[in-house]
C-alpha cells in the first residue's frame, strides 16, 4: 500500500481484531521502524514471543537492528533463525 497512514490504521485494526495474529504485528513493526522505533520494537517483540520459531519475525528484527547500526544484535537475531 502506498498510503502509510491507511496501512498503519488497517494493521492496527487487524491486531485489535485478532491480538494473537503474528503477521500484522510483523508488518506494522516494519512500517514503524523508521519513524517510531520503540513502538516497532514492541510489535516485533510481541510477534517473536507469540511465535519464537518465525523466521520472518526474526529476519525483520535483524533488519531493524541493522538499520539502527546494531550489527551485533542483527547477527544474534539471524543466528536464532
Amino acid at each position: 500500500m502506498r498510503d502509510r497512514d491507511k496501512s498503519e490504521a488497517l494493521l492496527r485494526q487487524a491486531i485489535q481484531l485478532d491480538p494473537s495474529a503474528v503477521r500484522p504485528k510483523i508488518l506494522l513493526a516494519r512500517l514503524l521502524t523508521g519513524a517510531r522505533p520503540e513502538e516497532a520494537d514492541k510489535f516485533i517483540d510481541e510477534a517473536i514471543a507469540a511465535n519464537p520459531g518465525s523466521s520472518e519475525a526474526l529476519q525483520v528484527k535483524g533488519e531493524m537492528l541493522r538499520s539502527r547500526g546494531d550489527q551485533d544484535g542483527a547477527c544474534v537475531s539471524s543466528i536464532r533463525r
